[in-house]
């Protein structure tokens, strides 16, 4: 099992081929906030390289496509 915060994680990489964002709005029916992408609040400060290949982003609202937290103190 690895953990999210062991060293094979940090050689990890992401590529994702085919993706369509579409009517993506920054908040949901009920009020909350949604964004396509958000770091994992429990996961180590290092982010792997994504790369995104044929990609198609059409009627995504503003701020709901990426959210980053503000670095802890």
């Amino acid at each position: 099992m690895s953990w999210i915060k062991t060293y094979g994680m940090f050689t990890a990489f992401a590529e994702i081929d085919g993706l369509t964002l579409s009517h993506f709005t920054s908040e949901t029916k009920c009020g909350a906030v949604q964004t396509a992408f958000k770091l994992n609040p429990s996961a180590s400060d290092y982010v792997p390289r994504h790369v995104f290949t044929n990609t198609v982003i059409r009627e995504v609202e503003e701020g709901a496509l990426l959210h980053l937290d503000d670095a802890p103190e």
